[in-house]
């Protein structure tokens, strides 16, 4: 294989991975290296492992895995009797009483096999389970793809297509790519907490159809990364939409343990399905997975899971086994974490602190962080019900969603980027998840030790804050739309005019006015217009839109010119008036505060009042509160400041050094009040009193 056209052309064609936490162990080994970074170590919360973010493993499991791995602990009396009553348990279902052997079939142990479908059936309040419909799989992933191959089928309108949630778990979209299946999005409302909605799965239906075959449809229940719970009601929704449309339902629950929502519960699908009658209950075909990678467990790394296969035809689940079966020890993992220990045994009690801390923790965590993250400006987020996830939304300033457009990049995986790069912290993109649309989102890991959660927030927000600096500090600019705007255009030059445009919808509204120009051609004649400023006159332009002042034809133009007019971006906002309307917007140029350090506060203070009211003023134009000029000069003096004294060959570093006692800075005499009031010695009283 000596170049890239010998490689499979399916392979090629899976969407590339983001290597997010490539440069993440790269940024952690130039730590280690001394290389200097403002943070002192990479956190990662981008994937559901617990275990990296911080949270240690649950005793008991670790207690019985390495007596089983190690069978010469049998004799340490040191260790608990269950713990070692329960490894001899598992060794003999081993053949030859070891790990290291073959799984005895190619579905798993037959005896773990047995504990998973009594753990269901305790789970779903009796409804019956049976071993021969759980197959043990290398993870949940794993056992989907082995799935999904056997659905895999047809080109073109015939290719086989998959109804997948939007946003979906992050490794879902390359899992479909690499089983040559097509992604049929369906979108979850997060107005509504990420609801399905029933409407919207006939819609994506019916649009799949037209480019493929959907014949299933992907649900996570728990939602991942959401944490949206399905009640009952929604459950039997989906599952009377799949029957209708002979779909075949792939059901992700391996966050059924992690349900911390007030008033919330999960219910399984299965349960569900057995409690709506027999025309479904022997029908629906139904597959749900599950896995140990989940928050109680947390052994990502073991790599193990299973599936439970519903009404599937005999003959068909035989291929689901032709693969090698799992690894005999995440087979032992699954059977430990779906039968804990009992209350008789001498392991309950620690197991069940542990478990209740990881519990609590996950709880009080969702709801710190998101209570946080909807208070940073810029960042909204709706409340997780379970799972390991919170996926706020992030609204990017115009000036990032361009630069992500010249680096041909995503430009909430800039965002993720940049905060790796200069806070330490790394998250998942939404477009990991799926999403396309200019709804930006980040995903975030949220089962971490209370502390750590505190070290990423406050990152975080000083990522965001800086990042929206330049939108906060920026200037009003109003276009007029109207019949003279190609005056206003010419004025306000073509850069800042094609930024407006990308921002708000005008162009449609243009388009739609040159559409009228020709039902009303009599009535519009053409005209020359410039613009003077001063001695200096611009090159005419004849304008052939528009209409005279008083025209009985102006309101019409008028309402075709702005029908289309909408604010699609946070820095602009549109009024309308009788006869014209006013875009306002964002520029990317700080004209107020350019070089505050130097200036604000030698000014006087009348100055800084009437500067003030400009911010004021600005403040009524956006609709939004806007920081103090002295706000903003105390924040920039203190950043300043704090670069100067991290950077030892700046000409001015010797001018900030510390005193004996390392608690304050050292004053530098004046005579002037004019020296008094300049930036160094503003910025030793800033850096003192902070």
């Amino acid at each position: 294989m000596s170049t890239v056209q010998d490689v499979n052309p399916r392979v090629r064609g899976i969407r590339a991975p983001v290597n997010l936490q490539g440069l993440a162990a790269c940024i952690s080994e130039q730590i280690a290296q001394s290389v200097k970074k403002n943070f002192k170590s990479v956190i990662d919360v981008s994937s559901g492992d617990p275990h990296k973010a911080g949270m240690p493993p649950i005793s008991f499991i670790r207690q019985v895995m390495a007596v089983c791995l190690y069978p010469e602990l049998l004799k340490k009396k040191s260790l608990p009797l269950d713990v070692r009553q329960r490894a001899q348990k598992l060794l003999d279902m081993c053949s030859g009483g070891s790990v290291g052997s073959y799984s005895t079939t190619s579905s798993g142990l037959p005896q773990v096999q047995k504990c998973i479908s009594e753990f269901i059936t305790r789970r779903d309040g009796g409804v019956p389970s049976h071993p021969e419909d759980i197959i043990l799989t290398v993870g949940s992933q794993k056992g989907l793809s082995v799935f999904l191959n056997l659905l895999t089928s047809g080109e073109g309108k015939t290719e086989t297509g998959v109804l997948t949630p939007m946003p979906c778990p992050h490794t879902l979209p390359m899992l479909l790519d690499m089983t040559g299946l097509a992604l049929v999005p369906y979108h979850l409302f997060e107005e509504q907490g990420w609801a399905v909605n029933l409407d919207e799965l006939h819609r994506a239906l019916e649009a799949g159809r037209v480019h493929c075959e959907p014949k299933a449809i992907y649900i996570s229940n728990p939602g991942n990364p959401t944490g949206y719970v399905q009640d009952r009601e929604t459950i039997e929704k989906v599952i009377r939409f799949a029957a209708t449309n002979c779909l075949i339902i792939l059901a992700e629950e391996v966050h059924q343990d992690s349900v911390y929502g007030q008033d919330k519960e999960f219910i399984s699908y299965k349960k569900v399905l057995s409690e709506m009658g027999k025309t479904y209950a022997e029908t629906m075909e139904l597959v749900s997975f599950h896995s140990i990678s989940t928050a109680h467990i947390g052994e990502c790394g073991l790599r193990g899971g299973y599936m439970e296969v519903i009404n599937i035809d005999p003959a068909v689940k035989k291929y689901l086994t032709v693969t090698s079966s799992a690894p005999v020890l995440p087979q032992l993992a699954m059977e430990i974490s779906v039968n804990p220990p009992r209350p008789e045994d001498s392991s309950y009690n620690s197991y069940t602190q542990e478990i209740h801390h990881i519990e609590d923790t996950l709880s009080q965590n969702a709801k710190r962080a998101c209570e946080f993250l909807n208070r940073v400006e810029g960042m909204s987020c709706q409340p997780s019900m379970a799972g390991l996830f919170l996926y706020p939304r992030v609204h990017l300033p115009p000036h990032m969603v361009e630069e992500a457009k010249r680096l041909g990049v995503k430009a909430d995986m800039l965002y993720c980027q940049r905060l790796l790069e200069e806070e330490g912290i790394c998250v998942g993109a939404g477009c990991e998840n799926g999403q396309e649309d200019k709804n930006y989102h980040i995903r975030l890991c949220i089962l971490t030790p209370p502390s750590t959660l505190e070290e990423i927030l406050a990152r975080l927000r000083s990522f965001h804050h800086r990042l929206l600096e330049k939108l906060i500090e920026e200037v009003c600019i109003f276009i007029e739309v109207g019949q003279d705007s190609s005056v206003s255009e010419i004025a306000m030059g073509r850069s800042l005019k094609g930024r407006m445009m990308e921002s708000t919808n005008l162009n449609h509204a243009k388009q739609r006015l040159i559409g009228s120009k020709k039902a009303s051609e009599k009535m519009i004649g053409p005209e020359f217009q410039v613009v003077s400023l001063g001695s200096i006159t611009s090159y005419p332009v004849i304008m052939n839109t528009g209409a005279p002042q008083g025209c009985v034809l102006s309101p019409l133009l008028y309402s075709l010119y702005t029908y289309d007019c909408t604010d699609t971006s946070n820095s602009n906002i549109i009024v309308k008036f009788a006869d014209d309307t006013i875009v306002v917007g964002l520029t990317r140029r700080s004209i107020l505060t350019g070089c505050i350090t130097t200036w604000y506060d030698n000014s006087t203070a009348y100055n800084r009042k009437a500067l003030q009211r400009v911010v004021r003023c600005a403040e009524r134009i956006i609709g939004s509160e806007l920081p103090s000029l002295q706000d903003i000069y105390r924040k920039r003096c203190l950043r300043k400041a704090g670069r100067i004294i991290k950077d030892s060959s700046h000409p001015s570093h010797k001018l900030l050094k510390l005193l004996l006692s390392g608690r304050r800075f050292c004053s530098i005499r004046c005579r002037t009040s004019r020296l008094r009031d300049s930036f160094f010695h503003q910025a030793i009283r800033l850096l003192n009193t902070s």
